[in-house]
C-alpha cells in the first residue's frame, strides 16, 4: 500500500533526487541543496555496493525470490532528474560528473557502464542548456577523466 525506504531503496533515491530537483526550481534556486543531495546519493550507492561485496548471503526463505536492483535504474533514479534540472548550472553539473567518477572509484565493475551512460546523458543536457562554451568545456573535461578511470 505504501513504499518505505527500508523496503524499497529505489524509493529513497527517488525522494532524494526529488528534493534536489525541487531545490533547483526557479522559485527556490538552491544549488547547494542539490549538491548535498548528490553527495548523499553517492554515499548511499557506495554503502550499497560495500554491503553487497561484504555480505555472506544465507538463504532462510527458499521460496521467496527478490529481484536484484538494476544498477542502470538505480543510477538513473539518483542522477537523471538532477542532471536535467541542473544542466544549465556549472556547479551542479560539475558535481554530477565528480559524483559519477566517485562511483566508478568505489566499484568500477558494478557502476562503470551505468555511470558512463549517465555521464553522457548529463553532458547532452548541458550542451543544450549551457550558453558559455568554457563552462561546457569544464564539464567535458570532467567526463574525459571519468572515461579514463
Amino acid at each position: 500500500d505504501s513504499r518505505t525506504f527500508e523496503e524499497d531503496p529505489r524509493f529513497g533515491l527517488l525522494v532524494l533526487s526529488q528534493i534536489g530537483s525541487r531545490a533547483l526550481s526557479p522559485g527556490v534556486n538552491d544549488p547547494g541543496t542539490a549538491i548535498d543531495v548528490l553527495s548523499a546519493a553517492v554515499r548511499v550507492l557506495a554503502r550499497w555496493r560495500e554491503a553487497v561485496r561484504e555480505k555472506d548471503v544465507k538463504v532462510k526463505c527458499t521460496k521467496l525470490h527478490v529481484a536484484e536492483l538494476d544498477v542502470d535504474e538505480v543510477v538513473g533514479d539518483a542522477f537523471k532528474w538532477l542532471s536535467r534540472d541542473g544542466a544549465g548550472m556549472l556547479e551542479v553539473s560539475m558535481r554530477i560528473q565528480r559524483s559519477l567518477a566517485t562511483l566508478i572509484a568505489v566499484d568500477a565493475d558494478a557502476f562503470g557502464a551505468a555511470v558512463r551512460k549517465m555521464s553522457e546523458e548529463a553532458i547532452e543536457r548541458c550542451e543544450q542548456a549551457m550558453s558559455c562554451r568554457r563552462d561546457l568545456e569544464m564539464i567535458t573535461d570532467l567526463r574525459i577523466k571519468l572515461e579514463l578511470a
